[in-house]
């Protein structure tokens, strides 16, 4: 079996070699996650890199896997996570750099599908879904326009603040897209503005409701509920152990 060695003189074994990359790719999300930065490329940059550790949990358990090409691309995405924890850690509002990380985490994974000969078509599959995501990641304008697209449907039906506790709570539980998103955003009103409180959100199922709809959400809907999520976190100390 081939062996790395590591900064300590020791070797690897692939089965290492893949479990410090998880741990490295959990520390870099949660870095992200935990930001000061309000960014949505921080926020998204987490959603990706999350969905990284149970990819390589799959690669660690067969033992096919371990090639010099697997060994190769696991390389270049734990450099590459190295440099994303670097950049976090000093500039974590760069939204540039932001792009250029998630774009060359993207590039590490496309030489691991590259050399993932033999292995099953789903895990395959998996890998090229999240390549094609981070690859074509474009941190732009391109939110800001859509938030404004919500405002806009959410002022044609009387205004966030016309909906009413009742009507968030009904909206964000039984709505529509169009209306879960005015819901979520009358719903970050009202906390920001203390018209609900911990109780009401314990007793509506708010955040329940909010974590089963983060994987069946667009993009910007689930950088919404994330935020929202952290702000219900924030003002309410209780929620925190929910």
């Amino acid at each position: 079996m081939n062996q790395e060695i590591n900064e300590m003189g020791t070797s690897r074994s692939f089965k290492e070699l893949v479990l410090e990359l998880v741990a490295s790719a959990d520390e870099v999300a949660s870095l992200a996650k935990d930001s000061e930065s309000e960014s949505q490329a921080m926020s998204e940059l987490s959603i990706y890199l999350e969905k990284l550790p149970p990819i390589l949990d799959t690669i660690r358990q067969d033992k096919v896997m371990d090639t010099p090409g697997i060994r190769s691309a696991i390389g270049s995405l734990e450099a590459q996570l190295h440099r994303a924890r670097a950049c976090i850690e000093s500039s974590p509002n760069a939204r540039a750099n932001i792009q250029e990380m998630t774009h060359d985490l993207g590039r590490s994974l496309g030489l691991l599908l590259f050399a993932s000969v033999g292995v099953s078509l789903d895990l395959k599959e998996k890998i090229g879904a999240l390549h094609k995501e981070m690859m074509n990641v474009n941190f732009d304008e391109s939110y800001e326009r859509e938030i404004e697209e919500v405002d806009e449907v959410c002022s044609d039906k009387e205004g966030k603040k016309m909906l009413g506790i009742e009507n968030v709570a009904l909206q964000l539980k039984y709505g529509n897209d169009e209306e879960f998103k005015c819901a979520l955003m009358g719903l970050e009103m009202l906390i920001r503005e203390k018209d609900v409180d911990c109780d009401w959100i314990i007793n509506e199922g708010i955040i329940v409701i909010l974590f089963n709809r983060l994987g069946s959400t667009k993009c910007v809907e689930r950088l919404t509920i994330i935020k929202v999520l952290r702000t219900i976190a924030y003002e309410n100390d209780q929620t925190k152990v929910l």
